[in-house]
């Protein structure tokens, strides 16, 4: 696990570290963009149902942007394991909080949500879902965006309290 961890951060950084584009990011690039997709990968807490071992986790989304700082969507969280899997279904809200500044500190944009959903797992139960949701995206372009998010899962079943990090995703903004 230490070695996925490592390897998620080092993708994250590469493009910062490289992205040599000059000028300010555009504030109403979410605004003007409407809808946005994503998809990305990281792993899913020890969850006792599965003995408490950590799962693999692909998450992908559609949001639709009301205005540069608020966002709703949908989330699929998909963990598939070894004769069991979890799935998570969430519809979400999300408030972007844009720092202000150049070139690299402008790209970053810090964002909060929470949704309601439900989660079936081991093709036994289905349950609800109240995911709090933190997460950064790193603007590459107008249209690209790397992204992190974790999340902290409160769930009504056997499992109340999981969290769920994808470390690391791609967003693109239509």
């Amino acid at each position: 696990m230490l070695r996925l961890l490592v390897l998620g951060i080092a993708i994250a950084l590469i493009p910062m570290t490289v992205h040599a584009e000059s000028g300010r990011h555009s504030e109403d690039v979410r605004e003007a963009k409407k809808l946005s997709v994503s998809a990305g990968v990281g792993f899913l807490s020890d969850v006792d149902s599965f003995g408490g071992t950590d799962q693999f986790l692909m998450q992908f989304d559609v949001l639709y942007n009301f205005t540069n700082i608020l966002a709703a969507g949908a989330v699929l969280q998909a963990g598939p394991a070894g004769g069991s899997s979890t799935v998570a279904m969430s519809f979400e809200g999300r408030a972007y909080l844009p720092i202000e500044g150049e070139r690299f500190a402008g790209r970053l944009v810090p964002y909060v949500g929470v949704g309601l959903g439900f989660r079936t797992y081991t093709d036994i139960d289905t349950e609800f879902l109240f995911p709090i949701i933190i997460g950064l995206e790193y603007d590459m372009s107008d249209s690209v965006s790397l992204t992190s998010d974790m999340r902290f899962n409160i769930a009504s079943g056997y499992d109340t309290f999981y969290y769920s990090w994808q470390i690391v995703g791609a967003r693109v903004r239509f």
